[in-house]
């Protein structure tokens, strides 16, 4: 059973170096805004609060230490950001027309608040995926 969970964090893992390669290509190509990326990004984003869930899970019945509290407020407010904020955030466009480019790299007016949470979550998630993979000697 332990290989499933490993697995699973492992699937986090790439799950969040898709969404912070995304945002990446997203901020820094000459592709104006369209519906479907921002639809793949919410659609990764639950599957990968899926994951965490699952691992708060294991908290509450006793197979990880961790704090329950902190794990439930912090998937909560994830949750609700992923739900409520971040599709809304996500749909509106930063980016300048095309006449307005710059050696085709498109130019950011103002980073959206969603872009800017999205990129710490993805940083904050992938470096310490990437620190217990390596402290618990189970990354690949």
């Amino acid at each position: 059973m332990e290989f499933i969970f490993t697995l699973l964090n492992i699937a986090a893992l790439l799950g969040w170096c898709i969404v912070l390669v995304l945002l990446i290509m997203h901020t820094h190509t000459q592709h104006i805004y369209d519906e479907v990326w921002y639809e793949q990004i919410i659609t990764i984003l639950k599957y990968l609060e899926v994951i965490c869930c699952i691992e708060v899970g294991r908290i509450a019945i006793g197979q990880l230490k961790g704090n329950l509290v902190l794990g439930l407020v912090l998937h909560m407010i994830r949750i609700s950001c992923i739900v409520f904020v971040l599709p809304d955030g996500l749909a509106t466009n930063p980016v300048k027309s095309t006449a307005e480019m710059n050696d085709g790299y498109a130019i950011l007016e103002q980073p959206s608040s969603s872009l800017l949470i999205l990129f710490s979550w993805c940083i904050t998630e992938v470096t310490v995926s990437k620190l217990l993979f390596v402290c618990f000697d189970i990354f690949i």
